[in-house]
């Protein structure tokens, strides 16, 4: 149950550039404000004293504060914090499970805040013997229900506190559930892991994500500094910790590897060392966005406390250390699912806890990626326990050629994959110039385009051959601290690649120590297990296997040295085929989103200055009969006003433009190249101020912002699309950004008129311009708006999508909605609206019906093979007007001649006739209004 920290800390700091190691409050803090709400101050708090631990005389006392609901007896939950925090980072926590009927007791764990003692790191002689004593203090409450002597009781919390709820758990029976988040199995594969699998056997049937232990490995430095300066005091070089532990890091910080007393003393804040005794049912929550505790920790887990035969739910939840330890993405919150497992398994109504074999479903988070939403799939059960089907590994090849990288003097400079509690956020945002390999440091192996999408669910593993350099430093040469190996430390990654972007999968890299490479260049190799992830890799995805010499996040061997590598054969990929989608939501990743809305926050600035060093009054034009009453309740879609716009070099590109668009109406607006259509477009929506005059949509005078815009669709100035997504997710991303459910869209209806086939859930960058035309068109017209507002649609559409997009248009208005099309295409205009509206050089130059500026019925248009002869016949007849609109075109206004009359003299005269069409067309007013005498008269 680990508190988020708060999202606007990680906003200023990306904003000022304080790109500096950041966790939220539960895993690290060293101060805690009081709380200021009266809602979360306990019900009573007291100090518990506890002894003083194994062989040392006395007690300590440890901070309490107990939450009483309104209903007691109740089931009691044992809340405990993450590292660094204290009993206060609890409130809220307890406030809510208070709301629900329990008897809430938190605490400060012993060498924090203002409880007494040292920190032994949940030491089974320490911190477990505290939450047990409380335990006690439990079962002596008459407000707590018991079952006989023992209290009815849950033990809860997130990373340090997680692995307390799960010691705890496995050695008190009393204990009847257990709820661990984001916390660790064995401490010492934690802090000094080794990716390298002893068993190089493929992990088909196994569980998604095996833990390496017992093998000595890489020490997590960036990690382990943060969690020993959190325990830092003034009164003692070793500040809080044990002296053990002290003993412990220094030697880690020096170079030398854990000894066996080492490896024992962590293992004594293990809950490896005990989970073989769990009975208790107990709910893991492990975050897909942890460089600290990954989730082979939780996998680890799960194995030992289902071989317990209790019951184990495991969760992946989008989230973790690197992200504040929230959830984000699809699936409901972390908060909600331990309020349904305590529901089960520890329910406040009298009732009977649930069965041990119900609810032993895994749910993981996958997230959104380029061409997909976040999604929450579950499978039956987790893959590998109890009997359940393992998952099946799906092999890529991997090409690529055998590279030769160095280490430098000291690892520096290093990559930077990842920093402790920003993880997530530099993925988000992009960092691909903090995470770019290091000159010389790197070698890459990369597949061929992916033929078909595969959903990873676990610990990808790759095949690694290594050799060493000749010139490699030797073990005879001393390197400060801890002396040099014959063997290697190496960092190997998995990125999804698109042309020149790539993308960290799982967040971090998997360390690998080998602990001896021969003299003689003789490759030795090694199987090596990539941090385990939940990712949806698409069709047209590239992977490439990264080796590399240094990473930030890690001890570097000090010691120059080359190595030559070689990953080329096959990546193989675990996945869950019984797995089925149970949520799925258009939302940007929460790195993505917080990085967005610090671009949103300085535009906001930017945008509050130019509006005070710009803002002058408008000039509103005197009403006109022509423009409709605002106020009225039938406003009509769209009113613009007198509208003005000077460009800088002198050019008014619209002058003093009024016209009205009603209901129902599909509105040309049509005109030449440079008319000022597209101005006219953008000023009436919004997205440029007039010098004068306003645009009113729907009665609500438009300005930057108004709400009154959700009611437009638009797409004006051509396509503007992220080239590196599909078509779908493309779309899907507009619109999660207007805040509104996926389920309003009406995206089917919207991918049916962009009529793109299996390409839209291909890359936008591999469109042609009609492909991308009509995604922006389907972009336009999703919510289904009543107003549709479409820039030179047809642009790039061929003859039959054109004439689709007409009875599309239509029909939309045929539905009560409107529409406004503006093209320098006459025939389109003619075709596809009921209204025009003409500009030229950004004047009105004529409105109405297609049918009223036609002109006349009366009037005939004759096609014939002879355009001369032709006027001379019809010009010795009595009618009114005759003129050639083109070589072969001849215009009649017969008057009193009958059509017949005329077609019989020109058959007799040997002029052929091809078509006789009564009415003009909309090109020749267009032309007499843009520019008269244009047409032939005789």
């Amino acid at each position: 149950m680990h508190r988020i920290a708060p999202a606007v800390a990680l906003i200023a700091a990306v904003l000022v550039g304080a790109l500096v190691p950041a966790v939220s409050a539960q895993a690290i803090s060293t101060a805690t404000p009081e709380p200021t709400d009266s809602a979360t101050v306990p019900d009573e708090s007291a100090f518990v004293e506890v002894a003083a631990g194994p062989g040392q005389p006395g007690t300590i006392e440890i901070d309490t504060s107990t939450y009483l609901p309104d209903v007691t007896p109740a089931p009691a939950v044992l809340l405990a914090h993450g590292f660094g925090g204290s009993k206060l980072d609890l409130a809220a926590q307890a406030v809510h499970l208070r709301d629900l009927g329990y008897v809430v007791l938190t605490y400060t764990a012993r060498g924090f805040g203002e409880s007494g003692g040292l920190i032994s790191l949940d030491s089974l002689d320490y911190e477990v013997a505290d939450a047990r004593a409380l335990v006690d203090v439990l079962a002596e409450r008459d407000d707590v229900i018991r079952d006989g002597a023992d209290p009815e009781v849950a033990v809860a919390g997130g990373s340090y506190g997680g692995a307390l709820a799960l010691m705890l758990g496995a050695t008190d029976p009393r204990i009847d559930t257990v709820v661990a988040a984001i916390t660790w199995n064995d401490l010492a594969s934690a802090l000094v892991p080794n990716a390298v699998r002893p068993d190089a056997a493929s992990a088909e049937g196994d569980t998604p994500a095996p833990l390496e232990t017992d093998q000595p490995g890489v020490f997590k430095q960036a990690w382990a500094s943060q969690l020993f300066g959190a325990g830092a005091s003034p009164d003692s070089a070793c500040g809080r910790f044990t002296p053990e532990l002290c003993e412990l890091y220094s030697g880690l910080i020096a170079g030398y590897p854990l000894d066996d007393g080492a490896l024992a003393l962590l293992d004594r804040s293990s809950p490896a060392s005990v989970l073989d005794e769990m009975t208790a049912p107990t709910l893991l929550l492990q975050g897909t966005q942890d460089s600290l505790f990954g989730l082979d920790q939780a996998d680890a887990n799960a194995r030992q406390i289902d071989s317990a035969g209790a019951d184990v739910k495991v969760v992946w939840f989008e989230g973790g250390h690197d992200a504040g330890g929230q959830a984000s993405g699809a699936g409901e919150s972390t908060e909600e699912t331990t309020d349904a497992w305590l529901a089960e398994h520890l329910p406040v109504d009298g009732g009977s806890a649930a069965d041990d074999a119900a609810g032993s479903t895994f749910v993981y988070s996958v997230p959104s990626n380029s061409t997909r939403s976040a999604e929450t799939q579950e499978a039956p059960s987790y893959p590998g326990l109890s009997g359940a089907d393992g998952v099946v590994s799906t092999d890529v090849p991997i090409g690529g050629v055998p590279t030769t990288i160095a280490n430098p003097p000291g690892g520096l400079p290093a990559v930077i994959t990842s920093l402790p509690g920003l993880g997530s956020l530099l993925g988000g945002l992009g960092a691909a110039a903090l995470s770019a390999p290091q000159p010389g440091q790197t070698a890459a192996f990369v597949s061929a385009e992916l033929t078909d999408p595969v959903t990873l669910v676990g610990s990808p593993s790759v095949t690694v051959r290594v050799s060493r350099g000749s010139d490699t430093v030797d073990s005879d040469v001393p390197t400060g601290g801890a002396p040099a190996d014959s063997g290697a430390v190496l960092f190997v990654a998995l990125y999804t690649v698109d042309g020149d972007n790539r993308r960290l999968v799982g967040g971090t890299v998997a360390p690998v120590r080998i602990a001896d490479l021969a003299a003689d260049g003789t490759p030795v190799s090694v199987d090596v297990a990539l941090p385990a992830s939940a990712a949806t890799f698409t069709a047209g995805t590239r992977l490439a296997v990264s080796v590399g010499t240094t990473d930030a996040l890690y001890r570097s061997e000090p010691a120059a040295a080359r190595y030559t590598v070689d990953a080329t054969g096959v990546i193989a990929l675990p996945t869950v085929p019984t797995a089925t989608t149970t949520d799925a939501k258009g939302v940007a990743p929460a790195g993505t989103l917080l990085g967005i809305a610090g671009v949103l926050v300085i535009a906001a600035l930017l945008g509050l200055v130019a509006l005070v060093r710009g803002r002058r009054r408008a000039r509103i034009p005197a009403s006109s009969p022509a423009i409709a009453d605002p106020a009225a309740p039938d406003a009509p879609p769209l009113v613009l006003r007198g509208l003005v716009k000077n460009f800088r070099n002198g050019q008014r590109a619209v002058d003093d433009l009024s016209f009205t668009v009603r209901k129902g109406q599909v509105l040309g607006l049509l005109g030449p190249n440079g008319a000022g259509k597209t101005t006219t477009l953008r000023m009436a929506v919004g997205l440029l101020r007039p010098d004068a005059g306003t645009s009113e949509i729907f009665g609500e005078t438009v300005r930057t912002g108004a709400a009154v815009l959700t009611r437009v669709g638009t797409f004006i100035e051509g396509p503007g699309f992220l080239p590196h997504l599909s078509g779908r997710r493309n779309l899907e991303l507009f619109w999660a950004a207007s805040g509104r459910a996926l389920s309003e869209a009406r995206m089917d209806e919207a991918l049916m008129i962009a009529d793109l086939g299996p390409a839209i859930s291909r890359k936008v960058r591999g469109y042609s311009q009609g492909m991308r035309q009509r995604l922006a068109i389907a972009q336009a017209m999703l919510g289904m708006p009543e107003l549709l507002i479409l820039d030179e649609p047809t642009n790039g559409l061929d003859p039959p999508q054109i004439h689709a997009l007409r009875g599309v248009l239509r029909r939309y208005a045929e539905s009560g909605r409107t529409v406004i099309v503006s093209s320098h295409l006459l025939g389109e205009v003619e075709q596809t609206c009921t209204d025009v509206v003409v500009m030229a050089r950004g004047r009105l130059i004529a409105a109405g019906t297609v049918a009223e500026l036609a002109g006349e019925a009366g009037e005939v248009t004759f096609e014939v093979t002879d355009g001369e002869a032709a006027l001379a016949v019809v010009s010795s007849l009595e009618v009114e007007d005759a003129r050639l609109t083109a070589a072969t075109t001849l215009r009649v206004a017969p008057g009193s001649v009958d059509t017949e009359s005329i077609v019989a003299a020109l058959v007799a005269a040997g002029v052929g006739v091809r078509s006789v069409v009564r009415g003009r067309h909309l090109e020749e007013t267009f032309l007499d209004l843009v520019d008269p005498g244009s047409t032939v008269r005789r």
